[in-house]
């Protein structure tokens, strides 16, 4: 990093993240950039000594309620904290792949077209299979660059970002924020709105962070269950026919969770995975069933809600949410599982 006024902003979010931090943070300050840039990290609540080790590697630290977290709104606090005119958002677990990560996010940005740029995900060693395909999944090595184009459905393969390793113009953030009402999926909101608004979203999968969850079952369920709430409410904020995801919405997810899961036998066979053939259907069945339930998330009851979230979201439900912004234009959205 460099005294002078940065021209980067890493934002990072963290909650009792001391041990992630130490990790990560040297790989971050190791960055080499044609640009200064600062990191700020927003903390909700930390108990450890997570703000003591950001402020060692030269992080500017903002403290919010914990009560008070939700993940759009983290996000635009540390756009409005933020001093450079490029953001890149960074989850406290994600570790840079090499010292050229930080130059690569941002360079696309040069482009006026591209409004947003996120990375690939590697698996960091001890993954297991159920994760480590997942991510074989989503990401790869070929960059991809998802255009606007009038009258396509605008499925969640095209219009999906992630917050795990993410770079916007900080004046993008500042006109179009990220959703303060979505329980998770700011991100998948953003690569909406972006597309929506006329801007490129460019994947790099030629730079990585390591980063993955070795989740159990139940996690999945929880982690699935928040993510089937926060799209039901983000496409149900869009005018017909997006409201009803289409019109056969159960059809395309249930294709391509098939294919997710044929994939998925031929990476354990690769891998010679096989007494995980025994055991990675309950993460499967965790997965489905948790979106399932997210999907249908209005007609239970608040209690079950907060029983099914993961255990940082739970708060989420007894917050009143903020007004849903008006959309635009009509799209056709449809949803994925995989």
């Amino acid at each position: 990093m460099s005294g002078t006024s940065p021209k980067i902003s890493v934002i990072i979010l963290a909650n009792n993240e001391e041990r992630n931090l130490r990790r990560m943070l040297p790989t971050l300050v190791g960055q080499k950039t044609p640009e200064p840039f600062e990191i700020v990290l927003i903390d909700s609540g930390s108990t450890d000594r997570t703000k003591e080790v950001a402020r060692e590697f030269g992080a500017h630290v903002h403290s919010i309620a914990p009560e008070r977290f939700q993940h759009g709104r983290a996000r635009n606090l540390g756009a409005r904290l933020a001093r450079g005119y490029l953001l890149v958002y960074l989850v406290a677990d994600a570790v840079p792949a090499d010292d050229r990560w930080l130059a690569r996010m941002v360079e696309p940005l040069q482009d006026p077209a591209v409004g947003g740029v996120f990375c690939r995900q590697l698996p960091p060693p001890g993954t297991i299979p159920p994760h480590a395909y997942a991510l074989e999944h989503r990401y790869g090595p070929e960059n991809r660059r998802h255009r606007p184009r009038p009258g396509e459905p605008l499925t969640l393969s095209r219009v999906r970002i992630s917050n795990v390793g993410s770079a916007y113009r900080r004046q993008t953030l500042l006109e179009q924020p990220f959703p303060e009402n979505l329980i998770v999926c700011e991100d998948v909101a953003m690569g909406l709105a972006l597309l929506r608004r006329g801007h490129e979203v460019l994947y790099r999968g030629d730079t990585a962070v390591y980063h993955a969850h070795n989740y159990t079952p139940a996690q999945i369920f929880r982690r699935y269950f928040d993510i089937g709430s926060a799209l039901r409410d983000l496409w149900s904020q869009l005018p017909e026919p997006a409201k009803d995801l289409g019109s056969r919405p159960l059809e395309s997810p249930l294709r391509q969770f098939l294919a997710y899961l044929a994939g998925q036998a031929r990476y354990l066979v690769r891998h010679r995975q096989w007494g995980w053939f025994f055991v990675i259907p309950y993460y499967d069945a965790a997965r489905l069933a948790g979106y399932a339930a997210g999907r249908g998330h209005r007609r239970l009851p608040n209690a079950l809600r907060r029983c099914f979230s993961l255990p940082r979201h739970k708060m989420f439900w007894d917050q009143p949410a903020p007004a849903p912004a008006q959309a635009e234009d009509s799209v056709q959205p449809v949803v994925d599982v995989a």
